[in-house]
């Protein structure tokens, strides 16, 4: 048990394959587009340090209906904002002013707004809360106010309802499929993956591989130490549930746990994966011991919001070489994809109308988005995209691809990892690195873990 408690921490650095980490790829909770700090849910890291809170009045019409912006972010979010606001209230004679500040304080003053039914006009939303505040009555429904049918298809749309309802507009997307090095693959005469390969094609395709590559070379990472993301992206996609409610219920299934986990058993005795130690050594981001980047795992499960600082860490002439493909499908799909962030209206906002329109502007209007750019991921409107384009990077492009690919086979994602649930999901990753290093059992730890859920859910429901 001593050992692993130990493992609580040393698990977080493992490199995992249905993750983001080396060579094996990407968790939905290291989404998007760009975070504001590692350990946020949503968003992936921010590539500048974050600013202060500020506010401002921008160049509003003081005759107009006023209205409050409030977003978190880092200067070139901040610049680009204030730049694309400042353009609304002057081409629409408009009045909104705005508030900004880093992801912290946002949400250290968002519950204060919320609870004293002072939430403002309109707010950017991260889907890891959004729930939270539909739940306490802190968002408006917009639903018959918000036309989103001519830049997404209305199943597109049905995907970022909660329970049927619209509460905001899908800002940037992100999802999780496969990038892999396409003159590796034809080094060794390996099959480039495919949009919509199932699990069984998966798991054949990376034992044929496996067999033609030297010592030294693997498929991917190993996914078991992870974290139960991994675990939640195959059964949602083969047996559609999530193990962790948004209402606080545990689905935590014994038997897919020890069929998954003896499913990478298998895979990794037949030489997909790496060793434990080996993969423990590498550093995912790290120009010297990124497995991925040094070719050591040929198959990435990756974030499209990672795509593009991946890819930088490859030598130039590499970096339009790089294949994409969806993740594994299953019966109800495969992967992930969802807008990790949403522009929303708040429930005490006395101009809702006003306010829609302004967010339909915001994420279908080509000028605004050639002030936004990615600072908030990749953008929705295909018409915003091919103007925006070419003024991106190659990774950026490939982030675009990588989205092509899997949205017709993704399964739709929330994060849903309940903050009572936290020390349940520290220990499923030590449990996982145990079962990797042959310690401990996959029954003995879905016993483990099942029964630590459990003490949870009733802790919560007594």
């Amino acid at each position: 048990m001593k050992r692993v408690l130990a493992l609580l921490l040393a698990a977080m650095l493992l490199v995992f394959a249905v993750g983001c980490q080396s060579g094996g790829s990407t968790t939905p909770d290291a989404k998007p587009e760009e975070s504001e700090k590692e350990a946020e849910p949503a968003e992936e890291q921010e590539a500048e340090p974050e600013a202060p809170a500020d506010e401002g009045e921008g160049s509003g019409n003081p005759d107009a209906p006023a209205m409050k912006f409030m977003w978190w972010g880092n200067d070139s979010r901040h610049e680009a904002t204030k730049k694309m606001v400042d353009l609304y209230n002057e081409t629409f004679g408009a009045n909104i002013s705005y508030e900004f500040m880093a992801w912290d304080g946002f949400w250290d003053k968002l519950p204060v707004l919320s609870a004293s039914n002072s939430m403002p006009d309109i707010l950017q939303m991260d889907s890891a809360f959004i729930h939270t505040y539909v739940n306490n009555g802190a968002l408006m429904d917009i639903t018959d106010k918000l036309d989103l049918t001519d830049i997404m298809t209305q199943e597109q749309i049905d995907i970022y309802k909660i329970d049927g309802v619209l509460y905001g507009a899908p800002v940037g997307t992100n999802g999780m499929g496969c990038t892999y090095l396409k003159p590796v693959l034809d080094e060794y005469g390996i099959d480039y993956p495919w949009a919509g390969w199932t699990w069984d094609e998966f798991i054949t395709w990376a034992k044929d591989a496996a067999e033609k590559l030297p010592d030294g070379m693997w498929i991917q990472g190993d996914p078991r130490a992870s974290g139960y993301e991994n675990l939640q992206n195959y059964v949602e996609a083969n047996y559609g549930y999530k193990i962790l409610g948004f209402d606080g219920s545990f689905n935590f299934n014994k038997e897919h746990f020890i069929e998954y986990f003896t499913l990478w058993q298998e895979l990794a005795d037949a030489g997909v994966v790496p060793p434990a130690e080996v993969s423990m050594s590498f550093t995912d981001g790290d120009a010297t011991s990124d497995g991925w980047i040094n070719k050591k795992v040929l198959l990435r499960f990756s974030n499209i919001g990672n795509v593009d600082m991946e890819v930088a860490l490859l030598p130039d002439e590499e970096q339009t070489t790089v294949g994409v493909a969806s993740a594994p499908v299953g019966e109800n799909g495969g992967g992930w994809y969802q807008s990790t962030m949403f522009y929303c209206v708040g429930a005490n906002c006395e101009h809702p109308d006003e306010a829609v329109e302004f967010i339909k502007w915001i994420v279908s209007d080509i000028e605004a988005g050639k002030i936004l750019q990615t600072v908030r991921g990749m953008p929705v409107s295909e018409a915003v995209y091919d103007a925006i384009k070419d003024d991106m990077t190659v990774g950026q492009r490939l982030a675009k691809s990588l989205q092509d690919a899997v949205a017709p086979y993704a399964t739709p994602y929330w994060n849903n990892t309940p903050n009572d649930y936290a020390d349940w999901v520290n220990e499923f990753k030590a449990y996982g690195e145990s079962i990797m290093l042959g310690e401990m059992g996959i029954e003995e730890a879905a016993d483990h873990l099942y029964e630590a859920g459990m003490a949870i859910y009733e802790s919560l429901n007594n």
